[in-house]
C-alpha cells in the first residue's frame, strides 16, 4: 500500500506542475487534462445531439464538475484557486466548443436527423 500512495503521489505532483503562473492565468497539466475531456466530451456529444443541445450539454456537465469537485476538496480534490478553477471550466469550453464545430463540419449526425439537406 505505501508504494501505490508513492506513486500516486508522484504522479500527482507531475499534473499539479504548473505550465503558466500568472496573475490572472493559471494553467497546469491538470488544466490539460480538462481540455482533452472536453475534446472527448465534445465530440461524443456532436455525434450524439444537434449542435446546440450539445453545447449546452458540454457546458453543464463542465460547470456541474466544477460544482463536484469544489464540494469534494480535501475528501476526493486537493483545492484550487479560483483563477485555477476559472482556467479548468474556460478551456472546458473551449475544448467542447472545438470538438461540436468539428464534428458539425465533418459531417455529424444533425443533418441526417434534421431531415433537411445541406446547401452546396
Amino acid at each position: 500500500m505505501p508504494e501505490e500512495s508513492s506513486l500516486f503521489m508522484k504522479f500527482r505532483a507531475v499534473l499539479d506542475r504548473p505550465i503558466l503562473d500568472q496573475r490572472l492565468i493559471y494553467i497546469d497539466v491538470w488544466s490539460l487534462v480538462h481540455l482533452c475531456t472536453a475534446l472527448l466530451l465534445g465530440y461524443i456529444l456532436a455525434r450524439l445531439l444537434r449542435q446546440l443541445w450539445a453545447l449546452a450539454t458540454a457546458i453543464a456537465l463542465i460547470l456541474a464538475y466544477e460544482v463536484i469537485e469544489l464540494a469534494l476538496v480535501n475528501v476526493l480534490f486537493a483545492p484550487e484557486t479560483p483563477v485555477d478553477t476559472i482556467w479548468d471550466v474556460i478551456l472546458g469550453f473551449v475544448g467542447a466548443f472545438a470538438a461540436i464545430r468539428l464534428g458539425r463540419n465533418r459531417g455529424g449526425s444533425q443533418s441526417k436527423r434534421s431531415g433537411h439537406k445541406k446547401k452546396k
